[in-house]
């Protein structure tokens, strides 16, 4: 969860990609988005059991927007004891682009539930001035060099978004190619 809806992106297709039997996604990979679907169809989705394969993956893209449009649950719905109690054979992965989650030091109701019974990660924003750092940082990891320079240019031209830094940089690696910086 959090403001960076981007490195949310990235996470979930890390997971996806390290999750997934690529054999058997059709039987055991569910995608659903928050707007389109009720807390019992994630319990039952998450609670089948998975075909041909040690698990499933099910994935709730915008679990806010579930929240906000059909109630939070309480600590006694289906919802709230499936998540107490999660199949071992299931990876269920929940995701929010909300700043509101957390209030304070821990997170409000309904997400209480949710991270006092599972693994949560905040995204939290990359302002202007991480940019170039985050942006070098990124380069290095491709194994590219980059000058401090270069990188002020760079971002200076790319704009603020890291979906569109990340496009940029994937453009810039095809241009330079078998070079190191």
């Amino acid at each position: 969860f959090g403001d960076e809806e981007f490195l949310i992106d990235e996470a979930l297709e890390q997971i996806i990609d390290r999750a997934v039997d690529k054999s058997t996604v059709s039987f055991n990979f569910d995608l659903l988005h928050g707007t389109e679907v009720t807390l019992q169809e994630i319990v039952e989705r998450a609670s089948a059991y998975p075909l041909m394969a040690d698990r499933r993956v099910v994935v709730v893209r915008d679990i806010d927007r579930t929240f906000s449009m059909r109630g939070k649950p309480d600590p006694a719905s289906p919802f709230a004891r499936y998540i107490a109690s999660a199949s071992p054979s299931t990876t269920l992965v929940l995701t929010a682009v909300a700043g509101d989650i957390l209030k304070g030091k821990s997170p409000k109701a309904p997400y209480n539930i949710i991270t006092e019974h599972a693994t949560s990660i905040q995204f939290k924003k990359i302002y202007d001035r991480e940019l170039p750092s985050w942006t070098a940082e990124r380069v290095r990891k491709r194994g590219k060099e980059i000058s401090p320079d270069a990188v002020d240019l760079f971002v200076s031209y790319a704009g603020g978004s890291l979906r569109i830094i990340s496009n940029e940089i994937e453009k810039l690696f095809t241009y330079v190619e078998g070079k190191k910086s």
